[in-house]
Parts: structure tokens; sequence; C-alpha cells
């Protein structure tokens, strides 16, 4: 695990395979926050406190994952203020991830006669599609769709290619 100091408010860590094989998880599981992934971010900010002193000092964190090509992991970390977290939750847009093109297609199917918008995207080293959409919908769930971390924007804008705008309409009809 390499930990850098970015400034005193934010620090990159990076995982190696052999980093997520000894804690015995994924990014999915840093990202969805599971039980062993809150454990693991644990042990992550343990390490990131004795490295270089980071220390959250009780205030809230913005966290950014991004899976490496090589099976590895990257993770921003930022320091929040109360000004800082209220104004990213505000102006954020809600991304939700779907393991297949079928899933993400039975929810905009479901999805329409809410008159929700949203734009599609295709992971195509993972096979995941995405959606974003204005708004919180927790419909996603009831077709396998997860609610994505906050900076998964910046993970679509680097990995991703996008599928369809007006997404919900036109995936939707395919149902």
């Amino acid at each position: 695990m390499e930990v850098i100091r970015i400034n005193r408010e934010r620090i990159k860590i990076m995982l190696s395979p052999l980093d997520m094989s000894e804690m015995e998880i994924n990014c999915e599981m840093l990202d969805d926050f599971d039980k062993r992934g809150r454990e693991a971010f644990g042990k992550i900010m343990k390490e990131a406190r004795n490295k270089c002193g980071f220390i959250s000092c009780g205030r809230k964190i913005f966290v950014q994952i991004f899976p490496s090509k090589d099976g590895g992991c990257e993770l921003f970390i930022t320091k929040l203020s109360d000004a800082e977290l209220s104004s990213t939750i505000k102006e954020s847009k809600h991304y939700y991830r779907f393991e297949d093109m079928n899933s993400l297609i039975g929810f905009c199917s479901a999805a329409r006669s809410y008159n929700v918008s949203g734009i599609a995207y295709r992971d195509k080293d993972r096979g995941i599609y995405y959606i974003e959409l204005d708004e919180d919908f927790d419909l996603c769930g009831e077709f396998g769709g997860k609610r994505c971390a906050v900076g998964t924007e910046a993970y679509i804008a680097e990995r991703c290619t996008f599928v369809c705008d007006n997404a919900v309409k036109r995936l939707g009809e395919l149902g």
C-alpha cells in the first residue's frame, strides 16, 4: 500500500493487487461499504495515519474509489468542512450500477411511468452499466441496481462510454 499526502486535507492511497488479496477485498466491497469493506477501510485509514499522519479529526470525509486495470485500487480521501458537505450533496447527480444490460433495461421499463430521465454509460472493461439520474430513485434496487459512491462521476468520465441520453425512455422501450 502506498500513501501519498497531497495536502493537509487530502491523500491518495494506492492498493496493489497483492494488498487487495491480503485484505480479501475488491473495489466493489470498498464501494458498497459492506462489513468486510468497512473493516478493510478502517485498516487502510489506520495505515494512512501511521504512514503520513492523516487523521480525519472527527470530520466527515469524501472518498473516491477507482479500480486499477492491474486489479488494484486507488482511493482519494478528502476531509470535508460542513459547507463542502452540504454543497456536494445538494449538487450531485445520483448514479446506480447494474451488472448487466437486462437489469438496466428492466429498471428503465419500470421507471418510465415516473417521468424520470437519465444518461446511461457502459464500463466496457468490467461489463457494468451505469445510469445517472437527477434524483435519488430507490426503484433501482428492485432490479439489481446499486447506489454508487460519491465520486462515481469522475470514474465514469475516465473509464466509461456513453450509451444514450433520455435512457429511461429509450431503454425502457426495449423492455
